[in-house]
Order: structure tokens, then C-alpha cells, then sequence
């Protein structure tokens, strides 16, 4: 259920950008549009088919919630306009991302994009997305680095590596001390985001032995192993 109320909330966030943005996409056209149209691509079969029919659920939900009330005012018609949503599926393969994505925008029309799950594919994605200039949503992923490369039509609201290694320190810390475990073991996926997020982790812990060599102190994380 969080991850349908993830969808619809990046659903919500998305709509109100759009129209806040340029309507330059044929929007100001003589006539107003039928509906406005949008895109999701996820996956629906594959290693993540397990996430994408949620997702779809999700975003299904945010788009009727919205045409219940007719639509979305825009000031430029006067006037509400429906969604329009299309879904496709990437089948968990960025090649099949990337081929959906141009889809929608040469065939769809799409004003903006919506993604599916894991890191790996929202990277494709993304850069696909900044190549058409439309708005790209990306929920589900916590991939860092791709944020830092200058894209205007990229969100995300995900928290990411930074703020998930540091939060599993604070989780365990909350644990009381009694029952609290001494020892933890990091399995990292051999993926960008695998191998960022054990960095995160890995620096996380180079400050705590700075912090020791200056309070001569043994906090529990200080004992954790890494398997590899």
C-alpha cells in the first residue's frame, strides 16, 4: 500500500510542475487538448514485476482522484482538462525503458514521464527524459549520483543514498542497548547503487573512527564487518 501512496504522491507533485512550467509542447494551441497526457513506463514482467502493477495502481489512482473533479484548470483554456494515462511495460530492461519512453513522447504525446522502480532503470530513464525535456518522475529509487549531473527534468521524491546510510545508523541506534545487535554484515549489490550506498556507509564509518581516536569511545557500529 506505501508504495501506490508513493505513486500518487508523485503523481500530485508532477501535475502541479507541469503546470506551473512552459506550455510549449502544443498545449497553447488554438483549441485546448481533449485531455493532457501522460506516461508511465514500468515494470510489469522481469526482475522488478513485482513492483510495476503497484505502481500502475498507483498512479491509476492519482490520475481518477484528479478527473473526478473534470480535470486541471488551465488558465490559458479557461477551462478543466482530463488525464490521460498511458502505461507500458519496460519488462525490468533499460534498452526496453529507453525504447518506451520515445514511444511516448513521438507517438503518445506525453507532457511528462513517470517511472517504475530500481535505480538502474531510472538512470536510463532520466537521461532520456533530459534529452526530450519532459519532467521525469522518478519514485522508488535512491540512486545519488544521477542527481549531480545538472538535470532540469529530473525529481525525485526518494530519499537517497546520503540520507539512507546515515539513517540506518540512527535506526539501530534508536534499538535499545540490551537487545541491540554488536554486529551487522553489509551485502552490497554489484550495481551503481550498490556500490555507492557502501560507500555512503564506508564514509559514514571512516568519520566514526576519527570520532574515536578523539573520545577513546566504542560505539556499537564501530564493530560492523563487511562481507564481500
Amino acid at each position: 500500500m506505501r508504495k501506490w501512496k508513493i505513486a500518487v504522491s508523485a503523481l500530485a507533485i508532477a501535475l502541479q510542475i507541469i503546470f506551473m512550467a512552459e506550455w510549449d509542447r502544443g498545449i497553447q494551441a488554438a483549441a485546448a487538448p481533449e485531455t493532457i497526457k501522460v506516461g508511465a513506463v514500468v515494470s510489469l514482467s522481469g526482475p522488478f514485476g513485482s513492483q510495476g502493477p503497484e505502481q500502475r495502481v498507483g498512479y491509476q489512482i492519482g490520475v481518477d482522484d484528479v478527473n473526478k473533479d473534470g480535470g486541471i484548470y488551465v488558465k490559458e483554456f479557461g477551462k478543466k482538462i482530463p488525464i490521460e494515462l498511458t502505461v507500458l511495460d519496460d519488462e525490468s530492461d533499460p534498452v526496453k525503458l529507453v525504447s518506451r519512453l520515445e514511444t511516448l513522447n513521438t507517438i503518445n504525446k506525453v507532457v511528462t514521464y513517470f517511472g517504475g522502480f530500481g535505480s538502474s532503470m531510472h538512470a536510463a530513464g532520466a537521461a532520456i527524459a533530459e534529452k526530450n525535456k519532459i519532467p521525469y518522475f522518478g519514485i522508488a529509487f535512491a540512486l545519488y549520483s544521477i542527481h549531480q549531473q545538472g538535470y532540469k527534468y529530473l525529481f525525485s521524491p526518494f530519499p537517497k543514498s546520503p540520507q539512507q546510510a546515515v539513517g540506518h545508523f540512527d535506526l539501530l541506534d534508536s534499538i535499545p542497548k540490551n537487545i541491540r545487535p554488536q554486529k551487522i554484515a553489509i551485502f552490497e549489490l554489484e550495481d551503481d547503487w550498490g556500490k555507492e550506498l557502501g560507500g555512503f556507509w564506508r564514509k559514514k564509518l571512516q568519520n566514526v573512527a576519527i570520532l574515536l581516536s578523539a573520545t577513546k569511545s566504542i560505539p556499537w557500529y564501530a564493530k560492523i564487518s563487511r562481507l564481500s
